[in-house]
């Protein structure tokens, strides 16, 4: 992976690869960080066990919003009252109680203000699995605190993600970054690419030759993105909600063109 983002020209100045002050940055070296706010949460009330498995929420009545979000909770776990705090969280789902009714607000840097309400637009979320792994959505937000991260730019496929995120940072006394959640690359039909549509990766358009320089849509003169950063910000700050559509020449490399086979060494 991170020979595929120099090829494409972006530059980093520290991570799992360089080091820096807040190692470690691998998340699986992180599993300490992600307890200790699995703790904190247990001990504050903000979170409870959930025995329900998968068929229990795939038979329940409340269906999802679209094809990239969970269906919402229906509750059925959610009166439950710890006796006492568990050692490990391994065995069960570990479910964040929203706030029903409350509006999470906040200011998204291209779309601008944006807001979902709990238990409406989203429902009790999962923080930790039983299978004994963080969810996405506290790592994320327990590696952003201890990284200081100050500015997230992400897909709006994670817009509704934030306000779960914001109801994460407000319980354990977090900081709240800025957000900046970019449109998707389609293609010429208006489809999302996406793995499981076979879209090309990096490594992919690499492998078959393509000018980086044509990917990045930036003067070969400049070819390195961190001298960039105020044309770029200037560029995000004039989007909105304009779909980014991939050039059909690529598009056309992911659906179905066989890749060429490497000579023999």
């Amino acid at each position: 992976m991170f020979e595929d983002l120099r090829w494409f020209g972006i530059e980093w100045q520290e991570g799992p690869d360089l080091g820096g002050p807040v190692t470690p940055y691998q998340q699986s070296r992180r599993r300490e960080f992600y307890l200790n706010a699995w703790r904190e949460l247990v001990r504050r009330g903000f979170v409870y066990a959930c025995t329900c498995s998968r068929k229990d929420l795939a038979q329940s009545a409340q269906a999802p919003h679209d094809g990239d979000d969970e269906p919402i909770y229906p509750g059925t776990c959610r009166a439950r009252v710890l006796q006492q705090i568990p050692e490990s969280p391994a065995g069960l789902n570990w479910r964040f109680r929203v706030p029903d009714g409350e509006r999470i607000s906040f200011h998204d840097l291209r779309i601008g203000e944006t807001s979902y309400e709990a238990g409406h637009d989203f429902g009790d979320f999962v923080v930790w699995r039983r299978d004994d792994v963080p969810a996405y959505q506290l790592a994320v937000v327990v590696d952003d605190e201890a990284m200081r991260i100050s500015e997230v730019v992400r897909g709006e496929d994670l817009l509704r993600s934030t306000a779960r995120q914001i109801l994460l940072q407000r319980a354990l006394g977090y900081r709240q970054p800025t957000y900046y959640h970019c449109p998707l690359i389609r293609d010429e039909s208006g489809e999302r690419l996406a793995k499981r549509h076979d879209a090309l990766s990096l490594r992919e358009l690499r492998a078959r030759g393509v000018d980086t320089v044509k990917l990045r849509g930036i003067s070969p003169n400049t070819p390195r993105l961190n001298a960039l950063y105020t044309e770029i910000s200037t560029q995000l700050s004039a989007l909105h909600r304009i779909p980014l559509t991939v050039d059909p020449a690529l598009a056309k490399l992911g659906r179905g063109t066989p890749r060429p086979e490497k000579p023999d060494q």
